[in-house]
């Protein structure tokens, strides 16, 4: 008998912002919900609706993905990182940066200057 184990991973990212979606799936954020157990239940009762429709489609092509296999183990997390934008005026360019993760991350692809900026 041969015994395979495979991981699937879904996901989905909620931000309206222009920033691009893979900057904010590489920084820490804050986990406000987790399900961990052998099958997990989509989130129903969250306030954006938006995040309760994708739930249940991320458990419904998991579990379609799966239909050969036995599902050992679901985990189900729900995590929210912080994302700023900031408009700017400098000389007579208008622009924008944008600030997030818990690391303060900093996305500016039109920073006028060639220098470092720091942001305290």
């Amino acid at each position: 008998m041969t015994v395979v184990w495979k991981y699937q991973r879904g996901e989905f990212i909620h931000e309206k912002s222009d920033l691009p979606d893979d900057l904010v799936r590489l920084v820490q954020g804050e986990v406000i919900f987790e399900q961990d157990q052998p099958q997990v239940n989509p989130i129903t009762s969250y306030p954006v609706n938006e995040l309760n429709k994708n739930s249940a489609l991320l458990i419904e092509k998991h579990r379609s993905n799966s239909a050969d296999m036995r599902i050992v183990r679901q985990r189900h997390q729900l995590r929210v990182v912080p994302v700023a934008e900031i408009e700017y005026h400098w000389k007579h360019l208008k622009a924008r940066y944008w600030i997030y993760g818990k690391e303060r991350c900093v996305f500016a692809p039109n920073y006028p200057q060639k220098s470092v900026c720091i942001l305290l």
